[in-house]
Parts: C-alpha cells; structure tokens; sequence
C-alpha cells in the first residue's frame, strides 16, 4: 500500500470521526433537546430527593448517573470530532507544502 493511499484512508476515517462529532455537537445545542434533557434532569432529581422510598430513590440516583454517562458520551464524541478537524487540517497544510 502506498503512502498516499494510507494517508487518504486516514483522511476519510478522520472526516466520519469529524462528521460524527459535528452531529453530537447539533445535538447538544439544539434547543428541543436541551429542553427535553433539562426536564428529565429535574424530573429525576426531584424523584431523588422527594421520594420516601428508598428503592425509589435509588433508582432515581441510578437514572441520573445514566444520563451524565449518556451526555459524557456526546460530549466524547464532540472532543473527537474537534481532534479529528484539526488532524484534518494538519493534513492540508502538509499538502500545500509539498
């Protein structure tokens, strides 16, 4: 294989990594969902600190460590989509240079 088609399949691997991370970055700042995402947030934390039940608010602490690993996620795939942009550009500098 050669060089130029090496750095070619890393270039497209980086655009889909760069792609995926400008669609999680649309979906964080989108307002409907950034409203949905706040109405669950409180939901369960008031479960969590209203409920008398133990169980309940268990499951409510359960509920709401899901959803900080859930936008963890998202917020992963925005870092490297944002890494991959850069590579990208790295890229094309080199390219005009030689």
């Amino acid at each position: 294989m050669t060089r130029k088609q090496t750095e070619g399949e890393k270039k497209a691997r980086l655009a889909v990594r760069q792609a995926r991370g400008t669609d999680a970055n649309n979906l964080l700042e989108n307002p409907v969902f950034k409203e949905v995402w706040g109405t669950l947030d409180t939901e369960v934390i008031n479960t969590w600190r209203l409920s008398p039940n133990k169980e309940r608010r268990e499951d409510a602490w359960y509920m709401q460590r899901n959803l900080s690993n859930l936008k963890a996620v998202f917020e992963n795939y925005v870092a490297v989509g944002e890494s991959a942009r850069k590579e990208l550009l790295n890229f094309d500098a080199e390219d005009k240079v030689t």
